[in-house]
C-alpha cells in the first residue's frame, strides 16, 4: 500500500495518509474502476490511477480502510489510500453512484469469516444493527439475499440507505437470530411469518419474514414508543386543524386520517386518542399491528387467519358499549360500512384510509361501494398528511435532519354532503377545495421558501 499524494486538491498528512479535498464530481471512466457494490461494501471512492498504476482510493475512515487493506489489494491490486472529510466523502458517494450509504465509521461492520461461524458473533452483529437503527431513527430494517451477498438496508427519513453487505452464508444465521428473538419457527422458511421483539423501554420491533426466489428475506419495523407520547402540536399539526379535530371529537361521527403508507397516520390517530382517553369513555381499537399501547383503551390485534378481521371485530365492538372506536385501516367495503354505521349511531370513529388528499377521502369510500348519502352523513372530518425530509445539514450529511409533517383538512358540511349525494364529483371537488383553509402543497411550498425542506420534496405531494 502506497501513501502518495494525488492531483485532487492539497494533500495533508493525517494518521499516515494524505488528506485531500474531494472534487464535486467524478468522471464516468473513473467511477468504472469501482462498482457500486464495491464502493458500498468497502466505503471507498476511486480517484484514478497513480503514475505507477496503483488505484487511488479515497476513504472517510482510516481504521476501517486499513483493516481491510488485504481485501482491497486482492480485489483491486495495488492501491493508494487517501483520507477525505467524512461529510464530503458520503455526499460524493451518493452523487456518484445514486445511492445513499450510511457512514461506515458509525455503521455496523460486516461479519468476518470467523464471526459467521459463531452464534455469539451473529448475535453481536444483530444487536449492533438494531442499536444503530434506533440511534439513527430508522423506521425499518431490510434483510435481503441478493446473489452472493446478503444486503442490509435501513429506511431513514423515508429513504433506504445501505449498510456494508454481508457474505451470502451469513444471511441464514442472521435471519435465524432474528427469528429466535421474535419467537418464530426456525423450521419454517417457505412461508411468511410475523413476530414481535421487545427491546428495552424505548422501542417495539415487528418482524415479518417472506420466502423469495433468492431465499428468505425479512423486514423489521421499529416502533418508537417514545413517539407515541407526542401531542398533536408536537407532531406539527397546525392549531386551526387541532381545534377542528377537538370540536369533532367532542361529539360523534367519522374522522379519517388519510395518506400513503408511512405518512404518520397511525401516530396522528393515537395522539388524538390520548386526548379522548378518560375514565368516562370506553375506547376500543382494532389494529394490524397494534403499534402503540394506550393505557385505558381496549386494544385488539387483527388476526385474519383465525377469522378475526376488521369487520368481525367491529361487529363485536358494537355489543361492548363503546364511546370511541379506532379502526387501524379501512381496507374494504364491509369494514367501511360497519364503521360508518357506527358513526351515525352515536359513536366517535377514528380510522385511517389510503387516499391522496382530504377531498378525495369521501370519494374513496364511495369507490368502495358505499352510498354517497351515507358517507356524507357519517364523515365529519378528513385530515390528510405527508412527511417531508428536512433540509440536509451543510456538507451533505446523509443523516439528514429528520422529517416534518404537512397537513390539510376538510370539514364535511351539509352543502358538501349534498353535492356528494348529487353524484356531481367535479362540482363536489371544486367546492371541497374551495372550502379548505390550505392544502398540503401550499404548506410544503411555504416550508421550501423558508428553507425547512428542499424544493424537490414539494414535488412528492400529488
Amino acid at each position: 500500500m502506497s501513501q502518495k499524494g494525488t492531483e485532487f486538491g492539497t494533500a495533508q498528512k493525517a494518521g499516515g495518509l494524505p488528506r485531500l479535498e474531494l472534487p464535486e464530481s467524478l468522471p464516468s471512466e473513473t467511477l468504472a474502476l469501482v462498482t457500486l457494490s464495491q464502493a458500498r461494501e468497502f466505503q471507498v471512492l476511486p480517484l484514478g490511477r497513480s503514475a505507477g498504476g496503483a488505484l487511488i482510493l479515497a476513504c472517510a475512515n482510516l481504521s476501517a480502510a486499513t483493516a481491510r487493506i488485504a481485501e482491497l489489494e486482492f480485489v483491486f491490486g495495488a492501491v493508494e489510500l487517501c483520507l477525505a472529510d467524512s461529510a464530503r466523502f458520503h455526499a460524493l458517494l451518493s452523487r456518484s453512484y445514486g445511492v445513499e450509504c450510511l457512514p461506515v465509521q458509525e455503521a455496523p461492520q460486516p461479519l468476518g469469516s470467523a464471526s459467521v461461524e459463531t452464534p455469539q458473533g451473529v448475535a453481536a452483529y444483530v444487536d449492533t444493527v438494531l442499536d444503530y437503527a434506533m440511534r439513527v431513527g430508522a423506521s425499518d430494517v431490510h434483510f435481503e439475499p441478493f446473489g452472493t451477498q446478503f444486503r442490509v438496508r435501513l429506511r431513514v427519513d423515508g429513504t433506504l440507505k445501505a449498510l456494508p453487505a454481508l457474505p451470502e452464508r451469513a444471511g441464514a444465521a442472521v435471519l435465524a437470530r432474528l427469528k429466535i428473538l421474535a419467537g418464530l419457527d426456525l423450521g419454517k422458511s417457505r412461508t411468511a411469518q410475523d413476530g414481535r421483539i421487545r427491546r428495552g423501554r424505548g422501542a417495539d420491533l415487528r418482524l415479518a419474514t417472506l420466502p423469495t426466489v433468492g431465499g428468505e428475506c425479512a423486514v423489521l419495523r421499529l416502533l418508537d414508543r417514545g413517539r407515541a407520547s407526542q401531542s398533536l402540536a408536537e407532531l406539527g399539526m397546525p392549531a386551526s386543524c387541532r381545534a377542528e379535530l377537538e370540536r369533532v371529537c367532542a361529539g360523534q361521527g367519522l374522522v379519517l386520517a388519510c395518506g400513503p403508507t408511512g405518512s404518520g397516520k397511525t401516530t396522528t390517530l393515537h395522539a388524538a386518542l390520548r386526548l379522548l382517553n378518560a375514565a368516562e369513555r370506553k375506547i376500543l381499537t382494532i389494529e394490524d399491528p397494534v403499534e402503540y399501547e394506550l393505557s385505558g383503551a381496549v386494544q385488539v390485534q387483527a388476526r385474519p387467519e383465525i377469522g378475526l378481521g376488521f369487520a368481525r371485530a367491529l361487529r363485536s365492538f358494537l355489543r361492548h358499549d363503546p364511546d370511541v372506536i379506532l379502526v387501524g385501516e379501512i381496507r374494504d367495503a364491509e369494514t367501511a360500512r360497519i364503521a360508518l354505521r357506527a358513526a351515525i349511531t352515536g359513536h366517535l370513529v377514528l380510522a385511517s384510509l389510503h387516499c391522496s388528499d382530504a377531498p378525495q377521502a369521501p370519494l374513496r369510500l364511495v369507490d368502495l361501494g358505499l352510498e354517497p348519502w351515507l358517507v356524507g352523513s357519517a364523515l365529519e372530518l378528513a385530515i390528510a398528511q405527508r412527511l417531508l425530509r428536512k433540509t440536509q445539514a451543510e456538507g451533505g450529511s446523509q443523516d439528514g435532519g429528520g422529517r416534518v409533517a404537512v397537513y390539510e383538512w376538510l370539514r364535511m358540511s351539509p352543502a358538501l354532503a349534498a353535492k356528494l349525494d348529487a353524484a356531481d364529483m367535479s362540482d363536489y371537488l371544486f367546492a371541497a377545495r374551495k372550502a379548505m383553509t390550505c392544502t398540503m402543497a401550499q404548506v410544503a411550498q411555504d416550508y421550501a421558501g423558508r428553507g425547512i425542506v428542499n424544493t424537490s420534496e414539494v414535488c412528492l405531494i400529488d
